[in-house]
């Protein structure tokens, strides 16, 4: 069997800074994963979420690793034009976009283990 390269593709738009969001890129990307892995769950909803919860720990056990090693978090800030202003423009961006950002964290947090249905919140505030 020959290897080939997969390639998905996300429409993005980049905001006055030059800068694409990183959090609904991350979301497609999150979508995409959860249908590839639909077929191993074999229609069993509950084994479907372990199996991504899975492996979504192992991949933060993998990137806090990487993050230790380097003393700092990897990242990829995905920005037109030339990188010689991105860190500015990056920070102008998550400035602009902070309450978004806070939102996913508490919505995060009020939701863990709770099974309290946010969705339909973050739903009226964007961010699905």
């Amino acid at each position: 069997m020959s290897e080939r390269i997969l390639q998905f593709e996300y429409e993005a738009r980049p905001d006055e800074d030059g800068i694409y969001d990183g959090r609904a890129l991350a979301r497609a990307l999150i979508d995409d994963a959860l249908k590839l892995l639909a077929p191993y769950a074999e229609g069993c909803r509950a084994c479907h979420d372990t199996l991504f919860l899975a492996l979504v720990n192992e991949a933060v056990a993998h990137y806090s690793r990487a993050a230790e090693a380097a003393n700092e978090l990897p990242s990829h800030v995905l920005g037109t034009e030339h990188a010689t202003d991105l860190a500015i423009r990056m920070a102008r961006h998550t400035a602009r976009t902070a309450a978004m950002t806070r939102c996913l964290l508490e919505w995060a947090e009020a939701c863990n283990g709770a099974g309290c249905g946010h969705a339909s919140a973050a739903s009226r505030n964007g961010l699905q």
